[in-house]
């Protein structure tokens, strides 16, 4: 127990002898470190924005009938990433690279440039938090850069959810008005069914139509495109119901009922198809109205982007602390070597001073022995 206490006093006394040139070490490894990353190592800063995008996005109980509702988890998460990553195509990364002026287009060279491009398409970073939520980020050596691009890419994805929604409800809605021209008035068509022979299927859709023109005014001025086409649509049947002597308004609710009694079956489908068509366009401009003025509640942002204060990579706390252990490490093959040298020159020192004594004594021994003479000397 003392022969230990006694080793670490003078371990002790040994590291206080080398205090400066061990703080010395630390200082020069670690500070290395930090400037070595500094000078040599690219920053890497990401800014990043969480969005969600609900159920409701893949359901719509008001067309039901005409868009299935997506019910399996695992398809709307497949869609929903689809909707994400779509948003970040080539155009909008060639945006960004025109907007922060970030290298050179393909006119200087076209391989550089594809180049370029493949590496900024992977800057951007899509990963998936839940089955609603993603993170998008991006990453740049610039923490005001990372925060710009990021800030865009929200409202790139949040425009192209709700555009790509919309598109696909006017899509539909403009498929069922060409339905509803092949079975409706048609001016080009000279023998249309449900014109010249059922002038009521006529008087009846332009009640339909007046009374979508009422539902639509109440949101659009005039100008609007869908209130041009209906508008334009009234005007070709009225006046061909005045150039064939029709009144516009429809017939008593018994006289069509006569009427239709007397149409054949097929007729009748017709008929019952072009005002179901009708009924769903009406109801496809409510849905493509409500989602208008609704798209905020279609896509939520769970986190707004905001400026780095510090690297993603490489971070300067680890690259400290990697610092300060190389430096322990170096700090202990200091000691290490310092001790052996110094245990080696101690030992040269005490032969070095036992070779002494040993020379002294020796010709001491020399000086006392009596001189002696050989019998021929005598004689």
């Amino acid at each position: 127990m003392d022969k230990t206490y006694a080793d670490i006093v003078q371990f002790l006394k040994f590291v206080r002898t080398h205090l400066i040139a061990l703080v010395a070490i630390m200082v020069v490894v670690t500070g290395g470190f930090l400037v070595v990353t500094k000078v040599f190592v690219p920053m890497k800063y990401k800014s990043f924005t969480v969005v969600t995008i609900p159920t409701r996005y893949f359901q719509q109980p008001a067309v039901e009938d005409i868009i299935p509702s997506v019910q399996d988890p695992g398809e709307m998460r497949s869609l929903r990433e689809g909707l994400v990553t779509g948003a970040l195509d080539r155009t909008f990364t060639e945006a960004m690279r025109v907007k922060y002026n970030l290298f050179a287009d393909a006119t200087a060279d076209a391989k550089k440039y594809e180049i370029n491009m493949q590496k900024l398409k992977s800057q951007f970073e899509v990963i998936s938090l839940d089955l609603t939520s993603f993170q998008v980020g991006f990453i740049s050596a610039d923490a005001q850069t990372a925060y710009e691009v990021a800030n865009d890419t929200q409202k790139a994805i949040i425009e192209h959810l709700t555009t790509e929604r919309s598109r696909k409800l006017i899509d539909l809605r403009n498929n069922l008005l060409a339905k509803v021209d092949s079975l409706g008035f048609n001016v080009n068509q000279a023998g249309d069914p449900l014109s010249t022979s059922r002038p009521e299927a006529l008087q009846n859709e332009l009640q339909q139509v007046r009374s979508i023109m009422a539902s639509l005014g109440a949101r659009y001025t005039s100008e609007h495109p869908m209130m041009q086409k209906y508008q334009a649509r009234e005007k070709l049947i009225v006046n061909w119901l005045a150039s064939h002597n029709i009144a516009a308004s429809a017939k008593t609710t018994a006289q069509s009922h006569k009427d239709i009694q007397g149409m054949s079956s097929s007729s009748v489908l017709d008929t019952e198809r072009y005002t179901g068509l009708l009924k769903r366009v009406d109801i496809l401009n409510i849905v493509i109205d409500y989602e208008n003025s609704d798209s905020q509640n279609l896509v939520l942002v769970k986190q707004q982007p905001v400026i780095p204060l510090e690297p993603m990579s490489p971070k300067m706390k680890v690259v400290f602390f990697w610092g300060l252990l190389s430096s322990l490490l170096v700090c202990a093959v200091y000691l290490a070597v310092k001790s052996q040298m110094e245990l080696f020159a101690a030992t040269v020192s005490r032969m070095d001073s036992r070779l002494k004594v040993d020379f002294i004594e020796e010709d001491k021994t020399a000086a006392k022995k009596p001189t002696t003479t050989s019998d021929l000397d005598q004689i």
